[in-house]
């Protein structure tokens, strides 16, 4: 099975000071999974990050990224049709983009 990695796993693995960093951290340490990264998620993880951590965090998280060669899976239209179908579908819960692209 596949992980795929979202925004709040990983500011919490950025963040050593957020509340789910340790576990996060003991997860991602310990996953044997094959990881995947949707293209959507890296604007709003690098945006928390430098706003909320600041500059040379974001930076020190994407040289991490690259180290750790982890899979960036782009968007297709094909994947956009399904995304608004089911914003469409659950319109009531108004879901996040980048959360119904990463399922």
């Amino acid at each position: 099975m596949t992980a795929i990695l979202d925004t709040s796993f990983l500011f919490a693995l950025a963040d050593d000071g957020d509340r789910n960093h340790d576990r996060v951290l003991a997860v991602a340490q310990n996953l044997n999974e094959p990881l995947l990264l949707p293209g959507v998620v890296l604007p709003e993880v690098c945006y928390l990050i430098a706003s909320r951590l600041g500059h040379q965090a974001m930076r020190q998280f994407l040289s991490n990224l690259v180290a750790s060669k982890t899979p960036i899976e782009p968007i297709t239209l094909t994947d956009l049709a399904r995304i608004n179908q089911v914003l469409e579908e659950y319109a009531d819960s108004e879901l996040d983009f980048v959360d119904v692209q990463s399922n």
